[in-house]
């Protein structure tokens, strides 16, 4: 062996020895010392890989598990590691060339068959994540964990395909996979409901998860009136308190916050000030999460009426017509002869998911001209957290009224003044359409499973248009035909 090897090999002994004596950043220093002199060295490169990806420096990681791969074509770990990098760096296709290279070595690797599902259905392979999810639910029937995780995923491909039935089941497995405060739902202490009669019972309904998924949820709750329930109780997001009470005024609407501070008193078995509010006086027979209502009452594509089930408040929208001509003044824009469309362009940032979604003004510039020829005037239904933007940019009329956004009850009010509503997959789009007001949805191509998948109408609502990206993260096409629609009257 020459000097140098031999030196390559004792740096690699000593980095081992650092891991061992729980340090780190050495031991990397030291097996980047030994790659220096030797550059074959698979197992520098299988160990800087493995502590790397770690401490989530996937960056850092990937082009030592590429290495170790290619050195060790047949070690099953290397080729499980680098997949799992791929995957994180959204290279989705070398991601599953890796997976299956891994599958003929390793045919019964744990979590590969989840691992490769999850990858088809993030290409929109669905037909091949199938076996895959399948086998991953046969083979995870001893680990309730692990089972669980499988059944939340595959919902998330069978509610894409409208695959009702088996969907809703499983999606009820979002319980055991986040818990019941990550989903801003509060565990309350009566029967939950399964479908037994309603009859003289009383009834709570309580949100979960985000504010569109409430006003798509809600759309239920005639069924659930329709069963003669003695009482029905809503318990929602503060921001819909005034929107529900006007659209189902049978029922006790209460504002049920959540937040990190409700969730960890949740968490300590606390009860939300609500209940105790409620229960002094009325004995709730059963409860039912928002989420649980459609493994009832939607198991079938021919379940949903796609009856607008959120009313407008007449008296809000007088008040909505003022400030909106008001604001338009105080930004000089006129409303004379302009035909109002309102917009909505931007969802939570904080997110990567958020981000892929939305639509930069920048971007909208592009419809400058078809508004300028068709009398176009877009109406802002955004916040303040993002709406203040409208007045930022000088391509497009756009009346920020994020100062009258922050109840949906205005919100709505405000997109009735307009004869269209243009907006991305965000709450906002919720609440127009689930008053019956024309929507153009507009859609990055791998969306959310609520959207379904290559169809260009909505199994929620009746006055959606879907105006899906033809690649993801390209827009060019959406725009296209949105310049195409702002054409017609």
């Amino acid at each position: 062996m020459k000097p140098n090897a031999d030196h390559a090999h004792a740096l690699l002994t000593a980095a081992n020895q650092l891991l061992e004596q729980g340090h780190p950043h050495a031991a990397r220093a030291t097996w980047h010392a030994a790659l220096g002199m030797r550059g074959d060295m698979i197992s520098a490169h299988a160990q800087l890989a493995l502590s790397y990806a770690h401490t989530g420096e996937h960056v850092a990681a990937l082009p030592h598990a590429q290495q170790w791969a290619l050195l060790a074509p047949t070690d099953a770990q290397a080729h499980w590691l680098l997949a799992q990098l791929l995957r994180a760096h959204n290279r989705l296709p070398e991601s599953i060339v890796q997976a299956r290279k891994l599958l003929r070595l390793a045919p019964s690797w744990q979590g590969l068959d989840l691992f490769l599902a999850k990858l088809y259905l993030d290409t929109r392979q669905m037909s091949l994540a199938t076996p895959h999810f399948e086998t991953a639910l046969d083979t995870s029937k001893d680990d309730a964990t692990q089972h669980a995780s499988v059944q939340w995923e595959y919902a998330m491909q069978l509610l894409t395909l409208s695959e009702y039935e088996r969907g809703w089941r499983y999606y009820n497995s979002r319980f055991n996979v986040f818990g019941a405060t990550e989903l801003n739902c509060c565990p309350l202490p009566a029967a939950l409901w399964q479908g037994e009669s309603l009859a003289d019972k009383v009834i709570v309904i309580h949100g979960e998860q985000g504010i569109g998924d409430e006003v798509m949820f809600t759309s239920m709750v005639p069924d659930v009136l329709a069963q003669h329930p003695k009482q029905c109780i809503l318990a929602v997001h503060p921001a819909l308190l005034e929107l529900m009470r006007n659209s189902f005024p049978s029922c006790t609407v209460v504002a049920h916050t959540r937040g990190a501070a409700d969730n960890a008193r949740w968490l300590r078995g606390q009860l939300p000030d609500w209940w105790h509010d409620l229960t002094q006086e009325t004995h709730v027979d059963h409860h039912i999460p928002m989420g649980n209502l459609p493994n009832l009452l939607r198991r079938q594509r021919s379940d949903f009426p796609k009856i607008p089930h959120i009313a407008i408040d007449a008296n809000r929208v007088e008040t909505m017509s003022q400030a909106l001509k008001q604001q338009a003044a105080a930004q000089a824009i006129s409303l004379t002869g302009k035909r109002l469309i309102a917009l909505a362009w931007c969802g939570n940032l904080d997110n990567p998911h958020g981000r892929a979604k939305s639509l930069q003004l920048a971007q909208l510039a592009t419809l400058k001209n078809s508004a300028a020829q068709h009398n176009i005037v877009f109406v802002s239904l955004q916040n303040a957290q993002y709406g203040t933007e409208a007045r930022t940019q000088t391509a497009l009329p756009i009346i920020d009224m994020s100062a009258h956004t922050d109840d949906f009850a205005d919100t709505l009010a405000l997109a009735a003044q307009c004869e269209h509503v243009l907006t991305i997959d965000t709450s906002y789009f919720h609440v127009c359409a689930a008053a019956g007001l024309p929507v153009w949805l507009v859609l990055r191509e791998k969306c959310d499973w609520r959207n379904g998948w290559q169809r260009s109408d909505y199994d929620w609502y009746e006055s959606v248009e879907l105006i899906r990206q033809n690649t993801d993260g390209d827009w060019s096409n959406v725009f296209e035909t949105l310049r195409e629609r702002l054409i017609l009257r």
